[in-house]
């Protein structure tokens, strides 16, 4: 019986995610896409290349990596 309580609490508290918290969401996860493909892909995604989250993760994405690669250098 508790299990099914924590199924429900866990499906309204998915419902009830203010609006808010769901830009956010957005936002956080096109920025971690940026980041990653930075990385993995060095080179934008033509799609996404259209948000303004999506961008700085990929400008911050490229500085990172290239402060890794140049520490790596060094060592």
């Amino acid at each position: 019986m508790l299990s099914g309580n924590l199924n429900i609490n866990l499906i309204w508290e998915i419902i009830m995610i203010n609006p808010t918290e769901k830009k956010r969401r957005g936002y956080l996860f096109h920025y971690s896409d940026g980041v990653r493909d930075a990385f993995i892909n060095n080179e934008m995604d033509s799609i996404k290349k259209s948000s303004a989250y999506y961008r700085l993760g990929f400008e911050f994405g490229k500085k990172l990596k290239l402060e890794l690669e140049k520490d790596n250098g060094n060592n």
